[in-house]
């Protein structure tokens, strides 16, 4: 790829606020001004939602580490997030592969069956392509459709099409971290998603305490503070692969090539 080609696809992952491989983001398109990002390349609306690059403060470009933003362009921050975990790529998350991909991270069988019992109960059903009528009986999540399953009682860091919000993600850290130590421990995260609860949405309460302690439980911080860089990469996906690595590595199993 030339030098000029790259200049410009960077600068396209920067603008994009809808991408055509998934339609629902053409469709409802948020208000987005002409320019999202000052002279400087940093982001300048925060509340504009990037279909396809979790920006922040900090990364304005996402996650740049081996090109991860530029070879995830055609997916929705939200689908980044689950990719991973599609072990076979067919669009596809079956229960096994979410059990086997726990296990990739380190997690014991009864964390790596729950979080595989759990997830598939409540995420298989909205995701499901035959118009939701009935439930999947093999508890299947299907990527493309992922989006249907957002709840309330959230950072609200994604928006309802999959797109990730820069204002409030970085709104929440900005407002939890009171010490300004660059993340937040358990307890700060877990009283920070109490304070933005929604009156009776008990399931959204459930699934957004659950979506935090498995953040929590995935990184495991020795100081026992989740980075909020680290934390933006869980959302995009970007970390898990360094994840299972530093566990193979740990446990001294080598490296596919």
């Amino acid at each position: 790829m030339s030098s000029t080609a790259t200049v410009q696809s960077d600068h396209e992952l920067k603008h994009r606020t809808s991408i055509p491989e998934q339609p629902i983001t053409e469709r409802n398109k948020p208000l987005a001004p002409e320019s999202e990002v000052d002279e400087n390349g940093k982001v300048n609306n925060y509340a504009v939602p990037r279909a396809n690059v979790a920006a922040t403060r900090e990364a304005p470009n996402g996650t740049e580490k081996d090109r991860y933003n530029y070879h995830n362009r055609n997916k929705t921050v939200l689908e980044q997030h689950c990719v991973f975990f599609d072990r076979d790529n067919d669009g596809i998350i079956w229960p096994t592969d979410t059990w086997a991909t726990c296990r990739d991270f380190g997690w014991g069988i009864r964390l790596s069956l729950f979080f595989t019992c759990f997830l598939h109960l409540v995420q298989s059903w909205g995701t499901v392509p035959w118009f939701f009528l009935i439930p999947d009986p093999l508890f299947r999540v299907w990527i493309h459709n992922i989006h249907m399953n957002k709840h309330g009682s959230s950072t609200l860091a994604f928006d309802n099409e999959g797109r990730f919000r820069p204002q409030f993600f970085d709104e929440f850290f900005a407002r939890n971290d009171k010490e300004g130590k660059g993340g937040l421990t358990f307890w700060e995260g877990y009283h920070g998603l109490r304070s933005i609860r929604f009156a009776w949405d008990i399931f959204g309460q459930i699934s957004a305490f659950f979506e935090w302690g498995m953040t929590y439980a995935l990184l495991w911080p020795e100081d026992g503070v989740v980075r909020k860089e680290d934390a933006r990469r869980v959302l995009d996906g970007s970390i898990f692969h360094e994840m299972t690595t530093q566990h193979r590595k740990y446990n001294g199993v080598k490296e596919q090539p």
